[in-house]
């Protein structure tokens, strides 16, 4: 059984047009409720030819209601049942759409005044912005206040301005706006499903509840804090406007009412522009520093000269290190002493017993040396 309702100009499917609907729709999309329940059958009297009668203008009422329903809901012109599948809904995520500004009553006019090219098309005014944001040429629309209807002006020059004559002479066409495409306001279409950050979260936002597609792409174009909405569709309500931009589409992850995601295209944040780095100037010469004057050291004593014995082993210094040093292969402890006290430039000894030694040829000696033939580590006294 079909039943159809006709209301404020509103085109709406019983049973089989719920049945056709549900399985067009995507999973996120319900099934549309019945306007109204059907009336029970009365009781029938009829004979088996009138039976047959009777099933049969049924059953082509039930078909002339699914072509009405589909005709007056997907409208025409291109605008096919394969159109409105789940890959429509997620194809050409890079498609723009564009901001329509409403620029005075009647059909559109070029900027001279001349009337541009045009075509009718039986379609709702969510399907003629669509139309015109794919044809690089149209520049605006008209749209009917009945059910459907749209007339689209091409200007491959330039744009168009309102003031023409009424596109058509029925009362649902009067004072009716030519809405010019605006070149200004761009929209990036980023794919399927709500907007989302590039981190992957719900970017801040303004939720629209009861807005349809045309009025949150507008409210979008008319404010600068807004870079990208979210619509519903498919006789859904509402729309988000997103407040950052940088965004990309959720997907399936993030459906919501058949939406997609677009973004500002100059919400896009620009590379910044990097400076050259400063020319950093050559370091300034380091002062030319004077060498420090040698020191000479001061001459041992010589002569009737005293020794200390400050402890067993060679003789070393406070840094460890190696000596300048005289070595004598044979000879007694006396025999280097005398040696010694009779050279400035000796300030101490260490003899071997088994003849022989070293003359320490340099100041500041202390013990602690390596053994060496058991001597010990003898030193000027001052």
């Amino acid at each position: 059984e079909v039943i159809l309702k006709l209301r404020s100009g509103t085109c709406i499917g019983g049973l089989a047009g719920r049945a056709f609907m549900t399985n067009m729709m995507p999973d996120d999309f319900p099934l549309l409720p019945a306007t109204e329940t059907p009336a029970p059958n009365p009781p029938s009297a009829l004979t088996a030819d009138g039976r047959k009668v009777r099933l049969f203008i049924l059953s082509a009422g039930a078909l002339f209601a699914v072509a009405f329903v589909a005709t007056c809901t997907f409208g025409n012109n291109g605008y096919h049942l394969d159109k409105m599948s789940t890959n429509a809904l997620t194809e050409e995520a890079e498609q723009k759409a564009y901001g329509y500004r409403n620029v005075g009553k009647g059909g559109c006019l070029l900027p001279n005044g001349g009337v541009p090219k045009n075509w009718y098309s039986g379609i709702k005014e969510n399907r003629a912005q669509s139309s015109c944001d794919n044809n690089p040429n149209c520049k605006g629309y008209v749209v009917s206040s009945g059910c459907r209807g749209a007339f689209l002006y091409e200007n491959p020059d330039g744009s168009v301005k309102g003031g023409g004559e009424q596109p058509k002479a029925s009362y649902t066409w009067r004072n009716q706006p030519c809405m010019a495409k605006d070149l200004n306001m761009v929209y990036k279409k980023k794919g399927y499903g709500k907007c989302i950050t590039a981190e992957g979260v719900e970017p801040l936002h303004e939720f629209l509840q009861d807005a349809d597609e045309m009025e949150v792409r507008k409210r979008c174009s008319n404010d600068p804090t807004c870079m990208g909405f979210s619509a519903a569709t498919m006789n859904f309500k509402g729309g988000y406007l997103w407040k950052v931009g940088n965004l990309k589409a959720g997907g399936r992850n993030h459906k919501w009412n058949v939406c997609s995601c677009y973004m500002k295209e100059e919400s896009m944040p620009p590379m910044p522009k990097v400076p050259p780095l400063p020319t950093v100037p050559p370091p300034a010469p380091l002062p030319t520093v004077a060498p420090m004057p040698t020191v000479p050291p001061l001459p041992a004593p010589t002569g009737n000269v005293a020794y200390t014995r400050l402890g067993s082993g060679k003789c070393t210094n406070a840094m460890g290190t190696k000596l300048e040093y005289a070595w004598l292969g044979r000879g007694s402890e006396k025999d280097l002493q005398k040696k010694c006290s009779e050279d400035d430039t000796c300030y101490g000894y260490s003899a071997s017993r088994y003849g022989g030694g070293l003359l320490w040829k340099e100041g500041g000696l202390q013990k602690g040396g390596s053994s060496w033939g058991g001597c010990s580590c003898m030193v000027k006294k001052a």
